[in-house]
C-alpha cells in the first residue's frame, strides 16, 4: 500500500477499459480519481466506484471549455501572458492544425476565432490543474481532440506527470509515452521491484509468429485490426480505386436515405428537436453555440463523400503502376486527420513539407513514390485533410510519382532504396523486411530499431541517404532480435479496447493487472 495519496485525471474515452484498473489502484495503491473524462454512458459507473470524482463528458463540455454545474470552477485569465504565448508557440501551431482539420469541414472558423478558443483552452486548463491539483494525468491515446492537446501541454508546462497509452501493431502489446516531443516508450524495467533479468525476457511464439508474419505477403502482415477486411477477399481488388469507388457509391446511398428521412423528422418537428452538440463546426455560428440537428450531421456527411469520390478521381488522374527497377524512396502517405502525424508527426504533419525536403535531399535520378492510404478516400473525415489541389501539387513536384493504391506495400518497399516515414507503421514493416528507414515524426515506438534513421531536417535528411548510399550490408537478424527484446522490456500485454481483450490477451483479469503495472511503473 502507498502511503502518499496520488491525485489522478484521468481520461478514457471508455472507462470500462479503465475502471477496474483504477479501482485496484485506488484499494491498493492510494491512487485517488479526482476528474474523470469519459463517455456519459459511462458516469454512474465511474461515480458510484470513486466518490471524490468529477466526471466530464468532452464531447459535451470539454470541446467547447464549457464546465458541468456541477463543478465551482473559477476561470481566469491571469496565466495568460506573452511569454507563455512565445513558448507554447509551436503547440499552438500544432492546436491550429487540429481544429482545421478535425472540426471545420465546411470552413465555417475564423482564425480569429480559432485563436480565441485556444486561449480559451489554455485558461480552461490551468483552471482544472489549479482546481485538482493532479499528480498524475492518464490518457488512453495521444491527446489530439484540441482541448485534450492544449491540456498536455500546459500540464508538461507545469511539470505534472503525464502517462500516455498507446498501442502497437505487436498484437495485445502496448507502450506507454511521458512525453510527445522527443518520445521514446517509457521504460518499465528502471524500476527494481519489477525489474526484468536477461534471463527472464524471451522473444515468446506470438511474437515470433507476428514477425514471421511481417516477413510474407501483404495480407499476412496486415495489422489485426484491418485483416478481417483483407480475408473477406482479393487484397489488391479490395485496395484499389474501382473497389473503393463501389463502397463509396454504397456508402453515399445509404447517406441520402437517412438524409431525407432526418430532413422530414426535422420539417414535422420544426427544428425544435432532434439537435445535438457536435465538434464539427456549424458554418455562421460560433463554435459554443453550435448544435448540429441529425438532418444537417448527415448532410454533411453527404458532402464529405461527395469531396471525398473527388479526391479519388483526382488521385487516380494522376497515379500509375510503378516501375520497380528504377532507383526510388517509397513515401506511403499517412492516413489524416489523425494523432500518428497531429501530435506525432511534429512538424512533419505537413506531408507536402516532408515531401519537399526529401526531394531535395536524394539524387536527381532517384524517384519518390507516393501512395495514399486507401483509408484516405473511405474515412468520414477524409476529406478535411486533402485540399481539392492536394495531388496536383505532389504531383507537380519533378521525380514524384502517384502509384496506384493497389500496388502492393511489400513490393513498394522490397524493392526500394530506402522508406520515408513520419510515424507509419509501414516503417516498422520495411524494418523488418530488411529496409533501411527514415522517420520524421517525434513520437514513434519503433525508435531505437536496425536500420532507422530519425530526421529532423534537410541536414538529417541527405546524411541519412549518404549514409544509405554507402550501406552494402543490411542490420543483422540478431540486431532486430535484440530491439525486439528491449521493446518487450518497455512494452505491457494488454489492450485498451475491449472488444480485443479475448482475441489478444485471452483474460480480463490479466489485462486489467497489465494496465494497473504499467500505471504503477510510470507514477
Amino acid at each position: 500500500m502507498n502511503d502518499k495519496e496520488t491525485r489522478a485525471m484521468v481520461f478514457f474515452g471508455n472507462a470500462s477499459a479503465f475502471v477496474d484498473a483504477a479501482n485496484i489502484l485506488y484499494r491498493e495503491h492510494n491512487f485517488i480519481p479526482v476528474f474523470w473524462s469519459g463517455a456519459s454512458k459511462h458516469k454512474t459507473l465511474v461515480e458510484s466506484m470513486f466518490d471524490k470524482v468529477d466526471f466530464y463528458d468532452p464531447l459535451i463540455h470539454g470541446i467547447y471549455s464549457k464546465l458541468p454545474e456541477s463543478m465551482n470552477l473559477e476561470l481566469s485569465y491571469r496565466r495568460i501572458d506573452p511569454k507563455l504565448i512565445r513558448d507554447l508557440a509551436f503547440s499552438e501551431r500544432v492546436y491550429m492544425e487540429m481544429i482545421y482539420t478535425r472540426a471545420d469541414p465546411g470552413g465555417g472558423f475564423s482564425f480569429y476565432e480559432v485563436r480565441k478558443i485556444y486561449y480559451e483552452y489554455l485558461v480552461f486548463s490551468f483552471s482544472l490543474l489549479e482546481e485538482y491539483q493532479p499528480d498524475v494525468i492518464i490518457f488512453d491515446t495521444t491527446p489530439h481532440m484540441m482541448w485534450d492537446y492544449v491540456l498536455y501541454i500546459v500540464a508538461k508546462h507545469c511539470r505534472i506527470n503525464v502517462i500516455i497509452f498507446n498501442d502497437t501493431p505487436f498484437p495485445g502489446r502496448m507502450v506507454v509515452f511521458r512525453d510527445l516531443d522527443p518520445c521514446l516508450p517509457a521504460g518499465n524495467y528502471r524500476h527494481k521491484e519489477d525489474a526484468y533479468t536477461e534471463e527472464s525476457v524471451v522473444i515468446s511464439p506470438d511474437v515470433k509468429s507476428y514477425i514471421e508474419s511481417l516477413k510474407k505477403d501483404f495480407r499476412s502482415g496486415a495489422a489485426y485490426t484491418f485483416k478481417a477486411e483483407l480475408l473477406k477477399g482479393n487484397v489488391r481488388a479490395y485496395m484499389s480505386s474501382a473497389e473503393i469507388s463501389k463502397r463509396l457509391k454504397k456508402n453515399k446511398k445509404s447517406v441520402i436515405s437517412a438524409v431525407r428521412r432526418e430532413k422530414w423528422k426535422e420539417l414535422l418537428n420544426k427544428g425544435s428537436k432532434n439537435r445535438k452538440k457536435h465538434y464539427l463546426k456549424q458554418s455562421g455560428v460560433a463554435w459554443s453555440y453550435s448544435f448540429q440537428s441529425t438532418y444537417s450531421f448527415q448532410s454533411q456527411r453527404l458532402a464529405d463523400i461527395d469531396k471525398r469520390m473527388e479526391l479519388l478521381a483526382n488521385y487516380d488522374s494522376h497515379s500509375c503502376v510503378p516501375d520497380l527497377n528504377a532507383p526510388y524512396v517509397y513515401f506511403p502517405l499517412h492516413w489524416q486527420p489523425e494523432n500518428s502525424t497531429v501530435p506525432m508527426g511534429g512538424l512533419f504533419s505537413d506531408l507536402h513539407l516532408a515531401l519537399t525536403l526529401l526531394r531535395e535531399a536524394i539524387p536527381d535520378n532517384w524517384k519518390i513514390y507516393i501512395k495514399e492510404n486507401p483509408g484516405q478516400f473511405e474515412w468520414h473525415r477524409g476529406s478535411f485533410a486533402r485540399h481539392e489541389a492536394y495531388y496536383d501539387e505532389m504531383a507537380s513536384i519533378e521525380g514524384v510519382t502517384l502509384v496506384n493504391t493497389e500496388s502492393d506495400s511489400y513490393d513498394l518497399i522490397d524493392y526500394s532504396k530506402c522508406v520515408f516515414t513520419i510515424t507509419g507503421t509501414t516503417g516498422w514493416e520495411a524494418i523488418v523486411r530488411g529496409k533501411p528507414v527514415l522517420i520524421a515524426g517525434n513520437c514513434v515506438w519503433y525508435t531505437g530499431a536496425p536500420n532507422l534513421h530519425r530526421v529532423r531536417s534537410l541536414a538529417d535528411i541527405e546524411k541519412a541517404i549518404q549514409h544509405i548510399q554507402g550501406q552494402s550490408v543490411n542490420s543483422s537478424i540478431g540486431d532486430l532480435d535484440k530491439f525486439i527484446l528491449e521493446f518487450i522490456k518497455k512494452s505491457y500485454f494488454c489492450v485498451i479496447d475491449p472488444a480485443y481483450v479475448d482475441e489478444l490477451i485471452g483474460d480480463k483479469k490479466k489485462n486489467t493487472d497489465e494496465i494497473v503495472r504499467a500505471v504503477i511503473n510510470n507514477l
